[in-house]
């Protein structure tokens, strides 16, 4: 495999002459003449000035160590921030796909499908509500989803995980979700459900959701009904206590899939 680097010096060395003298001078001098010293002289590489920056024959190399040089040296403390940040992302990422490939890979070795999530969600609880950075990026959905192999995907924009206060429902931002929707073509899944409301829920499946969790509605109306049952009957015994709760559970199961649509497209609902 061809080594790049002495050609990306060489076009660096062409490109900082056409950079202003103050700003080179903040590049240390070593880093310049080890520049010098390992490019390639018999490369030749001139900068276009008929063409911007953009349209320059540039290595893909040459770009990284620019950016490098523009982190480090010439970047003020708020872009710097906002690079490391995405750095530090990007690396994030990475290691999410490498994972989750893994397991995906090990999944359907077994026959078993696999879902996987980009972005994150908040908590209800102290208010920690989901922010609008941790919305899932339209772009690094579709680089997820195709790189890691998974077959559902769950994303972020909008609701979080715990119960919502009475009166308060989550805003989803449902132009992400058609973004997300229409650059990766994957089955979406919506995380932290409950207690979204139904027009969330309607508009949500509407745009792009194959799967909505409602963990929480579930598991409060298992609560709120033993608690009533055994209000009603301190001396039920258990397994009855077992049996009559889960029908109002059934109940919830069978309203979200009325109001996703998905009523009658199974047998047994």
């Amino acid at each position: 495999m061809e080594d790049k680097y002495p050609k990306a010096y060489k076009q660096v060395i062409e490109i900082l002459k056409y950079v202003p003298q103050e700003s080179v001078d903040k590049i240390p001098q070593e880093m310049i003449k080890t520049f010098k010293i390992n490019m390639d002289d018999k490369y030749d590489f001139k900068i276009d000035i008929s063409k911007s920056f953009e349209e320059q024959d540039i290595l893909e190399e040459t770009k990284a160590i620019l950016a490098n040089i523009f982190r480090d040296y010439w970047a003020t403390p708020e872009q710097k921030e906002r690079i490391l940040e995405k750095e530090k992302n990007d690396r994030e990422i990475e290691e999410n796909i490498k994972r989750t490939r893994s397991i995906a890979d090990y999944a359907h070795s077994k026959g078993a499908s696999i879902e996987g999530e980009i972005g994150s969600l908040g908590q209800t609880e102290g208010g920690n509500y989901t922010g609008e950075k941790m919305y899932t990026d339209p772009d690094e959905a579709k680089r997820f989803f195709d790189e890691t192999n998974i077959d559902a995907l769950a994303i972020s924009f909008g609701s979080s995980h715990g119960n919502y206060p009475e009166g308060k429902s989550p805003e989803f931002d449902f132009d992400r979700l058609k973004a997300i929707k229409k650059k990766t073509g994957a089955p979406l899944v919506l995380h932290g459900g409950s207690g979204s409301g139904e027009e969330n829920i309607i508009n949500a499946v509407k745009y792009g959701i194959s799967k909505i969790n409602v963990g929480c509605d579930f598991m409060n109306v298992n609560k709120n009904n033993v608690m009533h049952l055994l209000e009603e009957n301190p001396d039920i015994n258990y397994f009855d206590l077992i049996h009559e709760s889960e029908k109002e559970s059934e109940k919830l199961v069978r309203y979200y899939i009325g109001l996703s649509g998905s009523k009658g497209k199974n047998k047994n609902f």
